[in-house]
């Protein structure tokens, strides 16, 4: 995984959202994670809410290695948004045949009901960092078209009203 969020200070998680993409640019195959790096006496859960989020089959040690060793797993900072996604057919993330267009199919749910942290843009990623395309007024399932023949990657990054992101 590649660090995305680092502590509650979102100004300073931007230059992970750089690095996440300029490891994929590289042709790393990660995924995002949430840490609370924080060097201080508040730590875990009660310094921040960000989550990483293991996409597993069942609440088993096996489920969970599972998960991280086919990188099924992806950060959110609000620590509320379940996310799951396919992209032509395929449960994200996979490997695609290579075509020049890119169906989209997503689904968003929360692990408690707070309207505060539903996102309200969602931004596809593709190669350098490039946004593809911008959303905003979507429910909490959706589906788009994305075009490109030169496309090695796409990630999605969802932001929150208070700007709190989840990346997949």
């Amino acid at each position: 995984g590649i660090e995305t969020i680092n502590g509650h200070l979102i100004d300073w998680n931007l230059m992970h959202d750089f690095t996440y993409s300029h490891a994929l640019d590289s042709g790393f195959r990660v995924s995002a994670v949430a840490s609370s790096d924080s060097h201080g006496p508040k730590w875990g859960y009660n310094f921040m809410r960000a989550k990483t989020v293991l996409l597993a089959k069942e609440k088993s040690r096996e489920a969970f290695l599972d998960a991280l060793r086919n990188n099924r797993f992806y950060a959110t900072e609000s620590g509320n948004v379940k996310l799951r996604y396919t992209v032509n057919g395929k449960q994200a993330p996979a490997d695609l045949e290579e075509a020049t267009s890119y169906k989209f199919h997503v689904e968003l749910d929360y692990f408690k009901e707070d309207k505060a942290t539903r996102p309200v843009e969602c931004q596809v990623i593709s190669d350098y960092g490039k946004t593809l395309l911008t959303l905003k007024d979507f429910s909490d399932r959706f589906d788009f078209d994305i075009s490109s023949d030169t496309a090695r990657y796409f990630y999605l990054r969802f932001t929150d009203a208070m700007g709190r992101r989840t990346w997949s």
